[in-house]
């Protein structure tokens, strides 16, 4: 099996466990610090009225995409092998990877106290996009 294969799964995988597990410590009023996973973060900085729905779902998407794709991506590619020769799908790859990666350091990496599921997240995007841009490097030399 390729070697930026096997990392895209392995990051992809990691990205999907980081999900779940403590990113940042957080001061919300009335509490003590407490961590704060990306569905949790969502809730607490929702914008709009506190309590708004739809701005939390949005914010919730927005967090679940950006710690997703690589895990929904990879599933596709298994089961069509052809999507991943082409070129069109390793520029979007690219793109959503380092789309993953601003949403993490706008978002998460602004002042907080850092936990570590967010440095396993910010190190399975670094590691899918330079697997992915090795493949993009190879792939081009070859044509």
């Amino acid at each position: 099996m390729n070697i930026s294969i096997s990392l895209k799964r392995i990051s992809a995988l990691a990205l999907a466990i980081a999900l779940f597990l403590p990113l940042i410590k957080l001061k919300v009023e009335k509490m003590p610090y407490m961590d704060f996973s990306a569905y949790n973060f969502a809730v607490q900085t929702s914008p709009g009225i506190k309590g708004e729905w739809m701005g939390t779902m949005i914010m919730t998407l927005i967090y679940d995409f950006a710690f997703l794709w690589p895990l929904a991506l990879v599933v596709v590619s298994k089961a069509w092998p052809a999507l991943r020769r082409k070129r069109a799908v390793l520029m979007a790859e690219l793109a959503l990877s380092a789309s993953s990666g601003f949403i993490l350091t706008v978002f998460f990496f602004n002042g907080h106290e850092l936990r570590y599921g967010l440095y396993i997240a910010a190190a399975a995007v670094t590691a899918y996009f330079i697997a992915v841009a090795y493949k993009l490097a190879a792939w081009t030399r070859r044509t």
